[in-house]
């Protein structure tokens, strides 16, 4: 005969898992752990994704509106005299302002005063005019620029004797060029 199991007992948990073994009891205890640490896995890569598109909304929104604040500007047609006095201006802000001057300044003499420099973009030089009381006080800073690293040549272009002051200085010019980097 077969056996029938008859039970009218209400079901419990501890009715429903009472009868299994335990090999069953670990693999139900491993399996609700895997859950556990999978709906946690799956939820911090749902909250990362989440945070990225937030992000990405936001940066979409910042474009927007700088675009709508910042409309695209057509471009504006230069003419070629224009464009030659702005590249003309370029150039003279690009001058080695910086070392010409330190140059000068480690050539100064107490008993020289310059007057003037006007630079030569295209020659890379500079017109250099001068005054001094003293012919040799002249020829002795004439000396010094040369000794400097920066200038390659320095010419002597013009020198005159002012016989209308009563000091008569000698006021002088020069060319001095510097190398082109």
């Amino acid at each position: 005969m077969t056996r029938i199991a008859i039970d009218f007992a209400p079901r419990s948990w501890r009715r429903t898992l009472g009868p299994l073994s335990p090999v069953w009891c670990a693999v139900l205890a491993l399996t609700v752990v895997i859950a556990i640490a999978a709906s946690v896995f799956g939820y911090r890569v749902y909250a990362r994704d989440q945070a990225r598109q937030a992000l990405a909304d936001r940066i979409a929104q910042r474009e927007a509106a700088h675009v709508r604040a910042n409309p695209p500007v057509a471009p504006i047609a230069v003419p070629a005299l224009q464009a030659n006095a702005i590249n003309a201006i370029a150039r003279t802000l690009n001058l080695p302002w910086r070392r010409l001057r330190d140059t000068l300044d480690n050539a100064a003499m107490p008993n020289v005063a310059l007057l003037s420099l006007a630079p030569d973009l295209n020659r890379h030089s500079v017109r250099i005019t001068a005054e001094t009381t003293n012919p040799d006080d002249m020829i002795v800073y004439l000396r010094v620029l040369r000794e400097q690293p920066f200038f390659v040549d320095v010419q002597l272009t013009h020198h005159e004797i002012n016989d209308q002051d009563i000091n008569r200085p000698i006021r002088f010019q020069l060319e001095a060029a510097w190398a082109s980097r």
